[in-house]
């Protein structure tokens, strides 16, 4: 047996372990999560997961300006879609580019308005 044989054989055999957990969609782009078969919680944490149990924060900069607004982040990394709405505020904003926040930081997101006459 050839080592190219040998390393298509074990990478067939590794694949065929791995089981599709999540996978997410936008405008082309999509990412998937993989069981490899060991039991262990995500690294990262989609932003409606993690603005549901804390770990994201997300507020208004300089009075409620619309070009940006601010996600600070606590124990988690976290996943923020382009796409993604943002309701309340002064104003409902959608999120302009899909950004991975590292943990315990702060970042400032681009956003449109999704009001009208804004």
């Amino acid at each position: 047996m050839t080592d190219e044989t040998r390393v298509r054989e074990q990478v067939t055999e590794a694949l065929a372990t791995v089981t599709p957990l999540v996978t997410m969609s936008r405008d082309g782009l999509v990412i998937g999560a993989l069981d490899w078969g060991v039991a262990r919680e995500p690294a990262y944490a989609t932003a409606t997961a993690a603005g549901r149990t804390g770990d994201l924060e997300l507020r208004e900069q300089g009075g409620g300006t619309v070009p940006s607004i601010e996600a600070v982040t606590k124990e988690k990394t976290v996943v923020i879609f382009a796409g993604d709405t943002v309701v309340g505020g002064k104003q409902n904003r959608i999120i302009n580019v899909t950004v991975w926040l590292p943990a315990t930081s702060v970042t400032p997101i681009p956003v449109s308005c999704l009001e009208a006459g804004r």
